[in-house]
């Protein structure tokens, strides 16, 4: 699959996991839980805190995803939420402000097969740019670094040989699913508000309020 063929089926299985997700309870002006229900009842399965901190321009979202911020968004609660939220996943603009807000949690996850497909195509690519570029012996030359890929991308780099440093750099990066599911999380948010449909289905449990 390429890059996109990844992020998007990542987004479809998010968007689809929180379609049933509400407003479960408002802790604070610009907090909400968000949970659904099951044949149980409240599912903690992809319940999540959504939280506009302070005036920074920062978005949390966290709970039975890894926490995500999104960072340098509006000062104002109401239009942060919009930020995010106007935008379904995935979106490489979202993307860059959860690794900046996140750092190493929000970063591009690596995919090996795609890093594959990616080096093949970037070397297509300069043959048909260059007839004298020898895509065979830039293969050869790739062997080692490239045996390396589903171990590591660490050693990847470090067998790189340092004259393809800048043009394979990042081969193989995806959106990663924890930034994809923490921004569906605030696009179905922002579908309830717009929806008018954002009011908390009940009171704060008291033992929040202690």
């Amino acid at each position: 699959m390429t890059r996109a063929e990844i992020e998007t089926k990542i987004a479809t299985m998010a968007i689809k996991d929180f379609s049933d997700h509400v407003v479960r309870y408002k802790p604070g002006p610009h907090h909400w839980v968000l949970q659904k229900k099951d044949n149980h009842g409240w599912t903690s399965i992809f319940a999540v805190d959504i939280i506009c901190l302070g005036t920074s321009g920062s978005l949390f979202v966290g709970g039975d995803i890894g926490p995500v911020v999104f960072a340098y968004g509006p000062g104002n609660f109401e239009q942060r939420i919009s930020w995010v939220g106007h935008r379904p996943p995935p979106d490489h603009y979202v993307a860059s402000k959860a690794s900046i807000g996140t750092g190493q949690g929000g970063r591009a996850e690596r995919d090996a097969d795609l890093a594959r497909v990616e080096i093949l195509e970037i070397l297509e690519e300069e043959a048909r740019n260059d007839p004298e570029f020898d895509k065979k012996a830039a293969l050869e030359e790739l062997q080692v670094a490239m045996s390396y890929l589903s171990d590591s991308f660490d050693l990847f780099y470090y067998e790189l040989p340092e004259e393809y440093y800048e043009t394979l750099e990042g081969v193989g990066e995806h959106i990663s699913s924890r930034v994809i599911f923490a921004h569906a999380a605030v696009h179905r948010l922002w579908q309830l508000i717009t929806e008018g449909k954002a009011d908390p289905v009940e009171n704060i449990p008291e033992r929040f309020t202690e």
